[in-house]
């Protein structure tokens, strides 16, 4: 099981669940009867296709709508330090480094984050904690607010993972995102930022209901104050926006 959840083929248990199209060819070849392992896998591609239709038929009934121009106002810098915002988002004040704590909450940065992939059961409501999601974000200006965008270089990273040909420039990045046990904060290469100052990286929300119902938007973005430039392969600090300010 990895970090993002189940792997149905794995769990499911037995070799034969297990087997590549390529190695059952080649056992074909050596004159092996493989009816009943091709039978057992389709009857497991079935059953599959029917819970990701039953999960998604759930996601879609549980959908809560937001509104991310609700969060207009809260993007200038600095903040007001004593708004009902600010005290919601940075929480209890630290009882030493305080100046340094408003400081850098009131200036941080209003980013969006774009989920590539997520634990499952962060699509559902519920009362989960540290569960993890990996996320795609922009500072440059013409990409930090452009959900669209966002969201299609999410795409084009998930597509990339499972792509038998990465290019030099996200090699590393690829690689590491294909261990589904990695946590990681990295910048994007060029065939993947399009020209803008883009990261991928992995956060745990450490309480899901800081989310919108209680489960991540449908569109998946998520809004986050970002306490400190990100540094590769540094853990990302992150700040999620209580849901109930874009929640529409």
């Amino acid at each position: 099981m990895g970090l993002f959840g189940f792997d149905p083929v794995k769990e499911a248990g037995g070799w034969d669940a297990a087997m590549t199209e390529e190695e059952i060819a080649e056992m074909e070849k050596k004159g092996y009867d493989m009816s009943s392992v091709r039978g057992r896998q389709a009857e497991m591609d079935a059953q599959e296709e029917a819970d990701e239709a039953a999960f998604g038929d759930r996601q879609k009934a549980a959908a809560v709508p937001t509104d991310l121009n609700k969060l207009t106002p809260y993007r200038s810098t600095p903040r007001n330090t004593e708004s009902g915002f600010f005290r919601d988002v940075a929480g209890k004040a630290p009882f030493f480094g305080r100046e340094k704590w408003k400081e850098k909450y009131a200036n941080a940065p209003m980013i969006y984050g774009a989920v590539v992939q997520a634990n499952s059961d962060l699509w559902l409501p519920g009362t989960g904690e540290y569960l993890p999601a990996v996320f795609v974000f922009a500072l440059d200006s013409p990409h930090i607010y452009d959900v669209e965008w966002l969201r299609g270089t999410a795409e084009k990273i998930s597509e990339m993972k499972v792509s038998g040909a990465v290019p030099a420039d996200c090699q590393e990045f690829i690689h590491i995102l294909r261990d589904d046990q990695s946590e990681f904060c990295f910048p994007l290469g060029a065939s993947l930022a399009d020209g803008a100052d883009a990261w991928c990286v992995t956060f745990k929300f450490h309480k899901q209901t800081i989310l919108p119902g209680n489960r991540l938007p449908e569109d998946g973005i998520v809004p986050f104050l970002l306490e400190a430039r990100p540094k590769k392969q540094i853990p990302v600090q992150l700040t999620p926006i209580p849901g109930k300010y874009y929640q529409a």
